[in-house]
């Protein structure tokens, strides 16, 4: 899966990407006990495992790329497109720990190369 959303969004993350995520997990049946606040705290965790085992997942702490493949896959629901929606900063936090701030008003897609045809 390309993108320019950041690959991977672990525990401590936060912001409105988390958010998105935690009203996706309640929409799939799995968030009864998630407090919605931009925090991805147990809680969020707890519901993600419980739904990655049932979509027969390896169930673990994050939201990466096979999670959001099945986001798309089974329910049609395009996790880094609907990022892209969203206003304000998210800060993911990847794998080694290291934090990336993103936010889709700074983010500026690549433009598509135009080849202009000229007649002689």
């Amino acid at each position: 899966m390309k993108t320019s959303v950041p690959r991977y969004m672990h525990p401590g993350s936060r912001g409105p990407a988390v958010t998105l995520l935690q009203a996706f997990l309640c929409g799939a049946g799995f968030g009864r006990n998630i407090e919605f606040g931009e925090e991805y705290e147990p809680v969020t965790v707890l519901a993600l495992q419980a739904w990655q085992e049932n979509q027969d997942l390896d169930p673990n702490d994050h939201c990466g790329p096979d999670t959001r493949t099945a986001m798309l896959d089974r329910y049609g629901f395009n996790f880094d497109e609907a990022c892209e929606t969203i206003r304000g900063e998210t800060i993911f936090v990847q794998p080694d720990g290291k934090k990336t701030l993103w936010s889709p008003e700074t983010y500026s897609p690549p433009q598509e190369r135009r080849t202009r045809l000229t007649h002689r």
